[in-house]
């Protein structure tokens, strides 16, 4: 590296360690100009594959300048290259005191939305409780405006509602009853949300000793996922043990991976209206075709004016969408 700063011979580094290792000789003989190149050969080389052995190695060295280097490198991978949305997994992926390093790093990485997409539409368990806290006490979400994904219920207590945080909308799956039991428990004891949305795999959940959801500054919207004809009495005793007890009405239902047919969805929509459950929209994603869609449509209005509403009342109304990619929130 001596010989190359003498000779001002460039040197190409094969890969990210090569990089590193010129960056730390380049700085230890004061070689200025080979130590900017091999900056921007590091922010080059790191990728999502390599940037954890960055890490290890910033650590091993206690290097100041190569921190601040692939601090900035981690800034351009997110932001320049539009792949924002994967940090918050990739942080994940961390031990807590990493995630800690990440977020303390020159380069101000704001976070307004966190979405663990994968946990929010298919929930086996709660994402890591010290992690996730880890990334939610820095400075990063100081502007946090929405979370998603399978929170436990003592993330949801640690966060301050309604006192250390903004508003923010909570999107939360549940993995299990008592899953929901702990998450509405919570909740209940914490004011301050925007909106609140829960993910009710309906083959996951029994509707047995659930609290009504607390007031939020909007009703709840309700995404119940495998929904077949065999759980529709679930599902709406779900909706009802669940139904804030202020409001008695729940923005939206929304029914993705759905496998009713017309029969089915006009068996759920009675059965709602028949328990005095008012809603918004009822959302349906399938692949049933217009003339039953229209079949449905005009059963809902005939039903609604059975129950005393006239077809301006903005409740009780069914939205269509072909796919669940397109059903917003999921």
């Amino acid at each position: 590296h001596v010989l190359a700063y003498c000779y001002e011979t460039s040197i190409v580094p094969r890969s990210l360690e090569e990089a590193l290792l010129a960056f730390v000789a380049a700085d230890k003989y004061l070689i200025e100009n080979l130590k900017n190149q091999c900056a921007q050969y590091i922010e080059n080389l790191i990728t999502y594959d390599n940037f954890l052995s960055a890490l290890e190695f910033v650590d091993n060295f206690d290097h100041v300048d190569l921190r601040s280097t692939c601090a900035k490198a981690f800034n351009s991978l997110f932001y320049k290259d539009g792949n924002v949305d994967k940090f918050p997994v990739f942080l994940l992926s961390l031990q807590t005191e990493w995630i800690s390093e990440l977020l303390r790093v020159e380069v101000f990485i704001e976070l307004n939305s966190l979405k663990f997409q994968e946990s929010w539409r298919n929930p086996i368990t709660t994402l890591p409780d010290e992690s996730l806290l880890a990334i939610l006490g820095s400075s990063s979400c100081k502007r946090l405006q929405s979370i998603s994904g399978c929170i436990s219920g003592q993330v949801v207590k640690r966060m301050g509602w309604g006192s250390v945080t903004r508003p923010c909308n909570l999107n939360i799956s549940l993995c299990s009853s008592q899953h929901v039991l702990e998450v509405t428990n919570t909740l209940n004891r914490y004011y301050g949300l925007n909106r609140l949305s829960l993910h009710i795999p309906i083959n996951k959940v029994i509707p047995d000793d659930l609290m009504p959801l607390p007031m939020a500054r909007d009703a709840p919207t309700l995404f119940f996922s495998e929904m077949s004809e065999s759980k529709i009495d679930s599902a709406v005793n779900i909706v009802c043990s669940l139904m804030p007890e202020q409001l008695q009405f729940i923005r939206d239902i929304k029914l993705p991976r759905c496998k009713l047919g017309a029969k089915g969805y006009r068996s759920l929509a009675t059965k709602l209206m028949g328990r005095g459950v008012k809603y918004k929209h009822m959302w349906i994603s399938n692949s049933m075709t217009k003339e039953h869609q229209n079949e449905l449509v005009e059963w809902n209005k005939l039903n609604k004016r059975k129950g005393g509403l006239t077809g301006k009342e903005v409740i009780y109304q069914m939205m269509f969408v072909q796919s669940d990619e397109k059903l917003e929130g999921w």
